[in-house]
């Protein structure tokens, strides 16, 4: 009889033991799980930060030509938020542009740059949450 409860002793000993390790894995997982679904949020906004420079450069260096470069400053709409871009005269041939995009959660990146107007090309490229 003794040795009946040493044994049930154990049993129980050894269930709370897995029961134990099976938690933590879980909550171990779980915590993986949610780590991955920030991780793929935030890759979203980015990827869709630089969709929305991109787009809105191209558009900007249009309506430039549109507009006998004579644009100063506008907002493009995107279906993931807006861009706002500044345009400041250089000189004859050289613009500096700023383009700030910004989402409808309200991550922002915005990029800033030199565009000659006579050869197409863009230079000083500096990009990133701080450019204003």
């Amino acid at each position: 009889m003794s040795r009946n409860r040493v044994n049930g002793g154990f049993a129980l000993l050894l269930s709370i033991l897995i029961l134990f390790v099976l938690s933590a894995s879980f909550i171990h997982y779980l915590a993986v799980f949610e780590s991955e679904k920030r991780f793929f949020v935030l890759e979203k906004e980015v990827n869709s930060l630089d969709h929305m420079l991109i787009s809105a450069l191209e558009e900007v260096l249009l309506l430039m030509e549109e507009e006998d470069e004579h644009l100063a400053a506008g907002k493009v709409n995107d279906i993931n938020g807006t861009v706002h871009y500044t345009i400041t005269h250089i000189n004859q041939n050289q613009f500096s542009i700023v383009i700030v995009a910004r989402t409808i959660s309200g991550s922002q990146r915005g990029a800033k740059f030199t565009y000659h107007i006579k050869t197409g090309i863009l230079t000083n490229w500096t990009e990133g949450a701080h450019i204003q």
